[in-house]
């Protein structure tokens, strides 16, 4: 019997072995093909040259502060790239929970800036949700999320997904590429290299 089980366990063994084996180069194969269909931003060169000096992690005066000399569209474009990224992977809730949430004012103007003034609205109506006026210091965003956690389900995160688009699918594109692009290479030629 003892035999008998031992052969049952390698004959379970085996197969799933073989499956896992078998998955490891599909993964790969799908995320290659991926990289190469999922369309990547073109306007992150406009932001670059400020990366370093934008500081969203030391508070609003050092916000403000790091923002000097700064081109409007270079703001725009890091606001709503932080708030895409932030809203995407967790919701408004990581976003305002996170040091970059002191983004979503500029990042709402960054939505209108490209034209896509209903990502603005929802990015609005998610800041009202937490307050009005929206609180740029961190530990007031986070209170008010922890305070009021069931208004603070952000039903507003869907309806931003869906405006902008799921760029982790096979061949996803975010939506809101195609006019930051384009908001990108009309600003190009005033921001130094």
């Amino acid at each position: 019997m003892k035999h008998l089980k031992s052969a049952f366990n390698l004959l379970m063994v085996i197969p799933a072995t073989i499956g896992l084996l078998l998955m490891v180069p599909f993964i790969i194969i799908l995320r290659l093909i991926n990289i190469k269909l999922v369309r990547q931003p073109g306007y992150t060169d406009i932001y670059t040259p400020f990366y370093d000096q934008l500081d969203p992690y030391h508070g609003p005066a050092a916000w403000e502060a790091s923002k000097a000399g700064v081109p409007q569209a270079a703001l725009d474009l890091y606001a709503l790239h932080w708030a895409f990224s932030e809203v995407t992977a967790g919701g408004f809730s990581q976003f305002f929970n996170s040091p970059t949430g002191i983004l979503a004012p500029e990042a709402r103007d960054g939505f209108a800036a490209i034209g896509m003034d209903e990502v603005a609205a929802t990015l609005q109506s998610a800041m009202d949700r937490l307050a009005t006026p929206f609180p740029l210091e961190l530990e007031a965003r986070q209170q008010r999320i922890k305070f009021d956690t069931a208004r603070m389900k952000f039903e507003e995160t869907a309806r931003f997904k869906a405006q902008t688009g799921n760029h982790n699918l096979i061949g996803g594109a975010a939506l809101y590429l195609g006019p930051a692009d384009a908001y990108a290479a009309k600003h190009r030629q005033t921001i130094p290299a």
